[in-house]
């Protein structure tokens, strides 16, 4: 049967309200859990990162993050993977397939490649959604909000797109954006209450998916948050 699950990225500064958005979310009963793309805390330090698992409680579903570049300006290491678990990681739920990886500083680590080849060779036959912070190439050109080298953006998107990864998902810009990349379906999110991209008009918000596994069809809903 169809599932829903929600997009909800680049808090920072907003963490001590970000139950406000939590009380929405909560409204939506048919999301199974929350995907972030980072960006969870404004620079890492660790009271933060604690912060904001605490205050994870206030959400009724589960969370599946992934750190962006504020969530290590002033960490290690160990303080993510206590708290939150692996930066890289992938599951299945409902014959879809979530493959997270670590983009903080606008690259891969050459060893994610390897694991993100055995995470698409398993997940060629499901419904695919790949989520990382940065998105690989930015979309409108001039936010430098894109990895740093074209040559690996070129190599990760031909990596995704031979996989057959249906929907890629990005945080960073502090905005809302539905567009293509590499021929395969993109949207930011980064409206958790980083400072929003003055151009757009676009606040605090989330977006609601709904997955059909069967039809392999996702649609979604950005949210506003007031």
């Amino acid at each position: 049967p169809p599932f829903s699950f929600i997009l909800f990225s680049d808090v920072q500064e907003e963490l001590p309200r970000v139950q406000d958005a939590y009380t929405i979310m909560n409204t939506f009963p048919e999301a199974q859990f929350m995907i972030s793309a980072g960006d969870l805390t404004n620079n890492g330090e660790e009271a933060q990162l604690i912060e904001y698992q605490q205050r994870m409680r206030g959400l009724n579903i589960p969370q599946y993050v992934t750190p962006g570049n504020h969530d290590t300006f002033d960490t290690t290491d160990h303080d993510w993977h206590t708290l939150f678990g692996r930066h890289s990681h992938s599951f299945s739920f409902r014959e879809t397939r979530f493959t997270f990886v670590d983009s903080a500083a606008a690259t891969v680590d050459p060893i994610v490649y390897g694991w993100l080849k055995k995470w698409l060779d398993e997940g060629r036959d499901q419904l695919h959604i790949f989520t990382t912070h940065i998105p690989i190439i930015d979309p409108s050109g001039f936010r430098n909000g894109s990895f740093r080298s074209r040559q690996e953006a070129h190599k990760i998107l031909a990596m995704l797109a031979e996989g057959n990864v249906d929907l890629t998902l990005y945080g960073h810009v502090h905005t809302y954006l539905h567009f293509t990349n590499g021929g395969i379906e993109a949207i930011i999110s980064g409206g958790g209450g980083g400072w929003p991209e003055r151009l757009d008009n676009i606040g605090r918000h989330f977006v609601l998916f709904t997955v059909d596994p069967v039809t392999q069809q996702v649609t979604h809903e950005a949210i506003l948050v007031v």
